[in-house]
């Protein structure tokens, strides 16, 4: 089974109201998942995949982003095609400790992880995503509990939002600007 998530709310503007977990969609998010938070710990999968879902499906400028693959590429760095080897971004920090040739091949061994790669863990979490059997994580404060973005937790980021919380040494929290509606798991339209 394959569950449909779905934007409820009132913006009738909204660019993307849907989002089917394919499994093209579920390697390009368990590799992003590798790249930021690494081999061992699967325990902040809820929290990336749903920030990235909220991020997808409520941010104010997702009609920039034709598809869910196309957004996360741009927002998760392990895996963006900016900071490749003949990315823009690689060519203008080509000298920064953001572009040793450790951290390009790194970023090569990455979008190239084959699905049989991914730890089993992941790849068990990845099948309840698909399946709709992963609940956004709790804790999150009200009001502020749709996680959009997350950066490296430091004492700047959590002053700048409050409202966040530390998940695995990233500050997660809800975006300024979002659409206003919730998205949710459709278990029933397929």
């Amino acid at each position: 089974m394959v569950a449909m998530y779905v934007y409820v709310g009132p913006e009738t503007t909204n660019e993307h109201k849907t989002l089917e977990m394919t499994d093209d969609v579920l390697l390009w998010l368990g590799r992003a998942y590798i790249g930021e938070h690494g081999w061992r710990n699967f325990t902040h999968f809820p929290a990336f995949a749903w920030c990235m879902i909220n991020r997808f499906m409520l941010h104010p400028g997702n009609h920039h982003w034709d598809d869910f693959i196309y957004m996360l590429r741009r927002f998760s760095q392990p895996i963006n095609p900016r900071w490749m080897r003949g990315g823009d971004l690689a060519r203008r920090y080509r000298k920064s400790k953001m572009c040793t040739p450790a951290k390009l091949d790194r970023r090569e061994r990455m979008v190239n992880l084959a699905w049989e790669e991914l730890p089993a863990r992941l790849r068990n979490q990845l099948e309840a995503l698909q399946e709709g059997r992963i609940a956004p994580p709790p804790g999150i404060v009200p009001r502020k509990n749709k996680i959009s973005n997350f950066a490296e937790s430091s004492d700047r980021m959590k002053k700048r939002y409050p409202h966040g919380m530390d998940i695995g040494g990233n500050w997660y929290f809800q975006g300024r600007g979002l659409k206003r509606g919730v998205v949710v798991v459709d278990h029933w339209s397929k």
